[in-house]
């Protein structure tokens, strides 16, 4: 899997007694009393998309919330083969195996987008979980509903075509990141979906002819969100009723599609999401 990146330890910013408490659902359901015990250490980072945060057989020293990033969890086979089970965005938090002392049993975690991820040492987690049952019984809901979420992906690799499921990669990324561009290479698309690269670059050149896309190397922007949603296979609803299931009071709302102009210049449609009490998205 080659050196995974390092990150300096003083790039992690610890949070400011005034700071606005960070964007992550989690986090956000401690009560004020939890939450200041919490501040002096919780830290906060921007990290890079493509930054690994672990491997298998690693141990993680903390647990971490995503504020803006989306985190990627990848298996993989003794033979290099890849897929992705999962992503991880500001609903949610990677260390379920750290709180239990046990390895990360996955191939890889890394950014899949860049952006503000924040962290507490597992011990203080472990502590802070016995005096926060809310919270507790909300991360536990959330590893139930990753198993889910890794479960319907396994399924749709097996039996969904190349094409619904990159559409369905594509249209959830814009749901977790809140954005329409992403810094992915087809050879990285093909290890998310399991596929080899060159059925990647044929079907984004058949979105793009369609008009779905714009690319350039080692980047894509989505022009017309809605249209590519149409093209996903139904596992994308699949996973949004799953959410409003375990977590009903954050569950996302559609608006119609609505314009934007993109990069390029091109006035594109998109879909635009509200949510009942905050941003949160359904991974």
């Amino acid at each position: 899997m080659g050196e995974r990146p390092k990150m300096h330890a003083d790039r992690w910013l610890p949070c400011q007694k005034n700071i606005v408490r960070p964007d992550n659902r989690l986090l956000r359901l401690l009560d004020e009393d939890t939450y200041k015990n919490l501040l002096p250490h919780l830290e906060i980072l921007t990290i890079p998309n493509g930054h690994a945060l672990g491997a298998s057989g690693d141990t993680l020293d903390y647990v971490y919330f995503p504020i803006s990033c989306v985190l990627n969890i990848q298996g993989e086979l003794a033979d290099g083969s890849t897929a992705e089970l999962t992503a991880i965005s500001r609903n949610g938090f990677l260390g379920a195996s750290a709180l239990t002392g046990v390895r990360l049993p996955w191939g890889l975690v890394t950014a899949v987008h860049g952006g503000q991820l924040a962290r507490v040492r597992r011990t203080i987690a472990a502590a802070l979980l016995w005096r926060a049952p809310d919270m507790l019984e909300e991360m536990l809901r959330y590893v139930v509903f990753s198993l889910h979420l890794m479960s319907l992906s396994l399924i749709c690799q097996r039996h969904h075509s190349i094409d619904q499921r990159l559409a369905r990669w594509l249209s959830g990324m814009i749901f977790l990141s809140s954005d329409y561009r992403f810094d992915v290479t087809h050879d990285q698309l093909g290890r998310y979906l399991g596929v080899r690269r060159e059925g990647i670059s044929e079907t984004m050149k058949e979105f793009e002819v369609a008009g779905l896309l714009v690319t350039r190397r080692g980047h894509l922007e989505v022009i017309d969100a809605a249209r590519l949603r149409s093209r996903a296979c139904g596992c994308i609803d699949e996973g949004r009723e799953t959410f409003m299931r375990f977590f009903p009071r954050h569950a996302p709302t559609y608006s119609p599609v609505a314009r934007r102009t993109s990069a390029h210049g091109i006035r594109v449609a998109e879909l635009k999401v509200s949510q009942s009490d905050n941003q949160s998205t359904y991974r």
